[in-house]
This record gives C-alpha cells, sequence and structure tokens, in this order.
C-alpha cells in the first residue's frame, strides 16, 4: 500500500519495522488475597514509512514507535489492552485492528511453539 502526496511526485509506502512481544508469567495476589496466575506482557511496535520519489527511489522517512500500557486483570490474570493506548496507536501508528491482529497471531505461534516444545502439541 503506498499513499500520493497532493500536488507531490513523492509517495509514502509504509513499512512495518519491527513488533516485539515479551511475555512472563507468575503469580499474584487478587484483591481478596489469593494467588492467581498472572500473565504480563511487553509490547513494543514500530512503523518506519518511506518517502519514495516517483522513480522509486528512498527520499526520505518517518519512524514513528508505541508501547501500549498492558495490565493484568487482578482477578483472573487475562492481559487487557486498553483502548486509550489503541486509539492513539490508530492515529499515530497503524490501525488498531491490525496491531491487534498481528499481536495475536505472533502470541499464537509462540503459545504453538512452547506447546510443541513441551511434547503437548
Amino acid at each position: 500500500m503506498s499513499i500520493k502526496l497532493p500536488s507531490s511526485n513523492t509517495t509514502v509506502v509504509p513499512e512495518y519495522a519491527a513488533i516485539e512481544i515479551k511475555f512472563n508469567r507468575g503469580m499474584q495476589p487478587n484483591t481478596d488475597g489469593h494467588l492467581v496466575p498472572v500473565f504480563t506482557a511487553s509490547i513494543a511496535y514500530a512503523r518506519t514509512d518511506y518517502l519514495v520519489d516517483a522513480d522509486g527511489n528512498k527520499v526520505g522517512q518517518v519512524s514513528r514507535a508505541a508501547v501500549p500500557p498492558v495490565t493484568p486483570d487482578p482477578y483472573t490474570g487475562w492481559i487487557y489492552l486498553d483502548g486509550p493506548a489503541l486509539a492513539a496507536m490508530e492515529a499515530s501508528v497503524t490501525p488498531a485492528s491490525t496491531m491487534l491482529d498481528t499481536i495475536a497471531d505472533a502470541a499464537d505461534s509462540l503459545i504453538q511453539q512452547d506447546l510443541t516444545r513441551r511434547g503437548l502439541l
């Protein structure tokens, strides 16, 4: 996908540079004092837009990154990406649905690799 800039021979070509996801597992007391399993994640997402002239030559670039806050639910240990973080990313980095699909695919792949490594798949 590319975006033609108005009144210019320059085109913006988005290129997604990096998605990094780290998962940690542990136990944490919930508000009742019972220990519940907690999965925390660190997600960093970066995007680079290249400016390309009419001949296809790169003439510049703009890089942006977003790190949404990831908060485990105190009762279930589920991870939720909060709405404001997604809204900010949708406006500045990429549509939230695309980012979530990519994160979900990466998480599914990591889980399948772990289950395979343990001989459970």
